[in-house]
């Protein structure tokens, strides 16, 4: 089922080795997620074209659609489709695709990541980066900027169907030397 989480809307562990213990989020692919507080969101997100990084561990049970996490309904998600990360944004009431960016495969760990900064987005996976492509979101409205863990949005609401662990939020594009180390420990 979907967890509530209140404010505390953010997994968060310290080192690849908490990989080691079990402790993760385990969804079903159909109907778990865990959802930040709605009532009182981040407001951190209120202008176009934001700039934060998305990050997570990741291990999907299938490469089929599944999202791994999402601000707000569906502004700007983080997404497995087809064997591949993928970013989805929405702006002006069109939903921009970007796509094969890395294969993603089913029953392993890998560290995702994805840095938005000025209309673009650069997807990574294991500390790898894909070529920059283009993002650009529409303003999140107030309000309206929670974070979804286990979901995201493609043409509807896709949910993960696998573990995800040490998701974070960062609400500055980080370099690559960052998302490195948050692969590396």
């Amino acid at each position: 089922g979907i967890q509530d989480h209140g404010g505390n809307s953010i997994v968060n562990s310290s080192t690849i080795q908490g990989l080691q213990d079990g402790a993760c989020y385990d969804f079903d692919g159909s109907s778990s997620a865990v959802i930040g507080d709605n009532v009182t969101p981040l407001n951190v997100f209120t202008s176009s074209n934001v700039t934060m990084t998305l990050a997570a561990w990741v291990k999907p049970d299938s490469t089929s659609n599944m999202g791994v996490m999402s601000i707000g309904n569906i502004y700007i998600s983080l997404i497995i489709n087809g064997g591949y990360l993928e970013v989805r944004t929405y702006n002006n009431a069109a939903v921009i695709t970007n796509t094969d960016a890395h294969a993603i495969a089913a029953n392993e760990w890998c560290h995702v990541a994805a840095v938005f900064s000025g209309g673009s987005v650069t997807l990574y996976k294991n500390g790898v980066a894909a070529a920059a492509v283009s993002a650009p979101n529409s303003t999140i409205v107030a309000d309206g900027d929670y974070l979804r863990l286990g979901l995201g949005y493609n043409t509807n609401y896709i949910y993960f169907d696998g573990s995800i662990r040490d998701s974070k939020i960062i609400p500055s594009a980080l370099a690559a030397a960052d998302v490195r180390k948050l692969y590396s420990g």
